[in-house]
């Protein structure tokens, strides 16, 4: 059995990554683990019987034979925690992903790059320093990585984009599903300017509210800093922030009006830093 069969299935559960690697480190004989049916003491010790049947269920559905089926032909493609290509960024990580699956140029991992982050909900002043931003990044050579979210993230890569430049796009849900849907010209013109776009999640998985959690670390590690445009006090952006500052990135912010809720965290880095 290729390992590779084994880290896709598990790519697929709902599961928080820590538990599958302790399940996974259980094993030295991986085709075991692949193998497994019976609710075993090595399972015992991280997951209770009805999350293991699910796992179970999962590696014998037909949503899983499917994407089996599916991605030898598509224009996805992966690399697995084994693989020698696997991006060296993401080995850092405290718990990696699994698999990265992804469009575009996967080397791009490897170059000198700012994440740009910030709120969903971005202000005129967000939005035209977002790109200002990203455009001088991007003129000098530099990579830009954000979510392909609204607000800030999508400003980032447009900015990118309208200086020619490269850009990474970390998703929250799979790369079937481009949220929101209104950016999906966004992510082609990613892709057709050489860019990148991955996902630790399997193609056909929407986004939920712990993966852009989840997702953050992915961005943070793929960078050598982050830069903070607009973000409130209790922005999801912070949680990127703190994930920099766990891997010793360095955090950039930009000051807003002093009045606006908008501008409230990336303030307070700037007072705290």
């Amino acid at each position: 059995m290729e390992n590779d069969k084994l880290f896709l299935w598990l790519s697929m559960s709902d599961m928080p990554v820590k538990k599958l690697y302790d399940l996974v480190n259980e094993f030295d004989d991986l085709d075991e683990l692949w193998n497994i049916s019976s609710f075993d003491y090595r399972a015992m010790r991280h997951f209770s019987k009805e999350e293991f049947d699910g796992l179970i269920e999962l590696r014998d559905g037909e949503e899983f034979k499917k994407l089996l089926r599916s991605l030898p032909n598509s224009h996805i493609r992966y690399v697995t925690i084994t693989n020698k290509d696997y991006p060296a960024c993401f080995i850092a990580l405290d718990v990696p992903p699994l698999v990265i699956y992804y469009v575009g140029d996967l080397k791009l991992l490897d170059e000198p790059s700012i994440a740009i982050v910030g709120t969903r909900k971005c202000t005129k002043y967000g939005a035209d320093i977002t790109e200002k931003f990203a455009k001088e990044l991007a003129n000098a050579g530099c990579c830009v990585v954000s979510g392909l979210a609204e607000g800030v993230d999508v400003h980032a890569h447009m900015g990118v984009l309208a200086a020619k430049g490269k850009t990474i796009a970390v998703l929250a849900g799979g790369l079937n599903y481009i949220y929101p849907a209104s950016n999906v010209q966004i992510a082609r013109n990613i892709i057709e300017n050489h860019g990148l776009i991955i996902s630790e999640l399997a193609p056909d998985t929407s986004p939920q509210s712990y993966t852009f959690i989840q997702r953050n670390r992915l961005i943070a590690a793929a960078s050598c800093g982050v830069l903070v445009t607009e973000a409130g006090a209790k922005s999801g952006a912070m949680h990127t922030v703190n994930f920099a500052l766990d891997l010793g990135k360095d955090i950039f912010a930009v000051p807003g009006n002093v009045t606006s809720k908008s501008s409230e965290g990336t303030n307070q880095l700037i007072k705290q830093f």
